[in-house]
């Protein structure tokens, strides 16, 4: 992934500023949202403009994530505060929630996942010369 400045370098003014608006119009709670004519008149650009930006331009895009990534970022402490209300049960029914313990344990490192797959069959080794007999069997089928 490039660089901030790199991407602002590849993307107009319009285009940054779209991105922010776009961004925090997705964080926006549910009676603030704002449509994209809004967004678009804002820009400065039309609204086929603004979906050309979305659709065509990957640096328009990976800006976006760019920026959607650090909005994200700035709301980690929201987050680890509700984890805890789950971890305590102070937000539901006074219990604890399974999945949010869970959820600490595996953030903390106290809880890893692994899989181990044993495989008893004995590993063959296949000869060149099989290999170039079967695949001239199969040329032979597909004449």
């Amino acid at each position: 992934m490039r660089t901030e400045s790199e991407l602002k370098a590849l993307l107009s003014t319009q285009e940054q500023h779209a991105v922010l608006l776009i961004v925090e119009n997705e964080f926006a709670p549910k009676g603030n949202k704002r449509t994209f004519e809004d967004i678009a008149e804002e820009v400065g650009v039309t609204v086929r403009q603004l979906y050309n930006y979305r659709k065509d331009n990957p640096a328009f895009n990976e800006y976006k994530t760019l920026v959607a990534n650090q909005m994200l970022l700035s709301k980690r402490e929201v987050v680890d505060a509700q984890l805890m209300k789950l971890v305590e049960g102070t937000s539901n029914n006074g219990n604890g929630s399974i999945k949010a313990i869970e959820l600490y344990y595996k953030l903390t490192g106290a809880l890893k996942e692994s899989i181990t797959i044993n495989s008893e069959q004995p590993r063959t080794q296949v000869k060149p010369e099989e290999v170039a007999a079967n695949i001239e069997a199969l040329r032979a089928t597909l004449k």
